[in-house]
């Protein structure tokens, strides 16, 4: 008897109020999952009592869920209006699983925003520049829910539709309605841009500016559209053990224990990667300061610099403090490092993340870098200038950067970088090393801006890398990854000596 009403339970009613509750509610595909897998396999143990609580906790979880993709939609405008950035959107008051669902929907939206225009372009009638900017936002994530996600088609339509009515007005959910349901008849067959210009319709496909997309295939030829599905990939997250805390044994067995996948780094032995970095932060493994957000690209750039136990060091654009740090571990605990960055907010961030690493060499000053080596006494070993400059190596995973950036940019910034330079040489002594580093991908501000610097400052020479691997080294001799290439974001360092005498 009770076998013949579990057999219904599990044929008939659980797959049914499955149903109706992602209609209701716009229930996560995972959540869902994990529902049908429960209750469509057999599970001896399982008693009918024990379903039912089991269905009502499920009941009590999902109806008072926050509603990530409204929040997402206020985040969106935040980023598209204000210029706000991606990396900084409080999301502090949301649930674990809902700052991971939110980020990707930012994340995702954002990356892949002119491709979803052009989308949004063919299937509404109107002109799509007057449409209101929350539904505008609102089409564009079920889109991208529809075309980047595994969630359920008719759950991502019923949820945009409730959104619309509810959060924008009435009747923005019969027109939302209209819009996806075309979208959705047409999902495997989507329209491409068929402009006859290659490069146009290329970067309104993988979503990029397009005197970006010129650049680069100017730089990278056959490689361009490898490069501009990088930087549309879901970003993979390095993480840097910290070993003035714990080993590289330790910290795999304890993370992988906790259930969070991880992946050894290419190159560093005290590097990892993983796609799960809300479950790091989660967990609380950057707070205790055993481990610290950073791509092993960047770790390179330290490894160039490489410091020496009681040195002094110069960081002379610091915040938030992650080469500083690294410096710090490399140097074990000796020594002295002067963190500067001109910003006393962000200096803070050096300063929180040297207390959490359990670091207290590093000294972070609020301070211009260039009024400061005009005025300071200070002579250092090692001097490492990471300067501002286009980010175009971390696109994966700052992904508004793409938009905020303009080409007439670029001139404002190497002559930024032109003045840090001439500025970094007052902070060296004689022997000692200048590494100057970007996080950027463009010639400029990489191999020309040296060139210049050495016709300016005689007085340094290049300097080889020790132990740099081949494919990470470039004509020149200097430290370059490329994300199509290296797997890893795109970056770059020199070694400038400068001469005894």
């Amino acid at each position: 008897m009770v076998s013949n009403w579990w057999n219904h339970l599990k044929i008939k009613v659980f797959p049914m109020l499955c149903n109706v509750y992602v209609s209701a509610f716009g229930v996560l595909h995972e959540r869902i999952c994990q529902w049908m897998r429960l209750f469509t396999t057999g599970i001896p143990h399982l008693t009918l009592p024990a379903c039912c609580n089991l269905h009502l906790l499920f009941l009590k979880t999902t109806i008072h869920m926050p509603e990530n993709r409204w929040v997402a939609v206020k985040h969106l405008l935040r980023i598209e209006q204000e210029g706000a950035y991606t990396a900084r959107l409080p999301l502090e008051t949301e649930s674990a699983g809902a700052r991971r669902q939110i980020s990707d929907y930012i994340g995702g939206v954002t990356r892949l925003r002119r491709r979803l225009d052009f989308w949004l372009g063919q299937y509404y009638t109107g002109k799509l520049e007057k449409m209101e900017a929350p539904l505008r936002q609102l089409l564009r994530l079920a889109m991208y829910e529809l075309t980047e996600t595994e969630h359920p088609h008719y759950a991502v339509l019923n949820e945009a539709v409730r959104v619309a009515k509810k959060h924008i007005r009435p009747s923005a959910g019969p027109l939302a309605n209209g819009i996806l349901r075309a979208f959705l008849r047409d999902l495997d067959h989507l329209p491409k841009p068929e402009s006859g210009k290659k490069l146009h319709d290329l970067a309104v496909w993988h979503s990029h500016p397009d005197w970006l997309v010129r650049r680069w295939q100017k730089a990278f030829g056959e490689h361009l559209e490898d490069l501009l599905r990088w930087n549309n990939a879901r970003p993979v997250h390095g993480l840097r053990i910290n070993l003035l805390k714990t080993t590289p044994e330790a910290f795999d067995e304890a993370i992988q224990n906790a259930g969070i996948a991880i992946e050894a780094g290419q190159y560093l032995p005290y590097f990892r990667k993983t796609v799960h970095l809300q479950a790091v932060l989660v967990d609380g493994w950057i707070e205790k300061g055993v481990c610290a957000v950073q791509d092993e690209a960047a770790g390179w750039v330290v490894a160039v610099l490489d410091p020496q136990p009681n040195e002094v060091l110069v960081d002379a654009c610091a915040a938030p403090g992650g080469k500083s740090t690294h410096a710090a571990m490399r140097m074990c605990q000796t020594g002295r490092i002067f963190a500067i960055d001109r910003h006393p907010q962000r200096t803070r961030l050096i300063q929180d993340a040297a207390k959490k690493q359990g670091i207290s060499t590093i000294e972070a000053l609020a301070a211009d870098f260039e009024e400061w080596a005009a005025t300071s006494d200070v002579l250092a070993d090692r001097v490492l200038l990471d300067v501002p400059c286009s980010g175009t190596g971390v696109l994966s995973k700052r992904a508004d950067a793409r938009w905020q950036r303009a080409e007439k940019d670029l001139q404002d910034l190497l002559q930024r970088q032109e003045k840090l330079l001439d500025a970094a040489t007052q902070t060296v002594k004689a022997g000692g090393l200048l590494v100057y580093s970007t996080c950027s991908i463009e010639y400029e501000e990489n191999e020309a801006q040296v060139t210049a610097f050495l016709q300016r400052h005689p007085n340094f020479r290049r300097e080889a890398i020790p132990d740099l691997p081949p494919e990470l080294r470039n004509a020149q001799g200097a430290y370059q990854s490329l994300p199509f290439k290296n797997g890893m974001d795109g970056a770059y360092a020199v070694r400038l000596r400068k001469t005894a005498s």
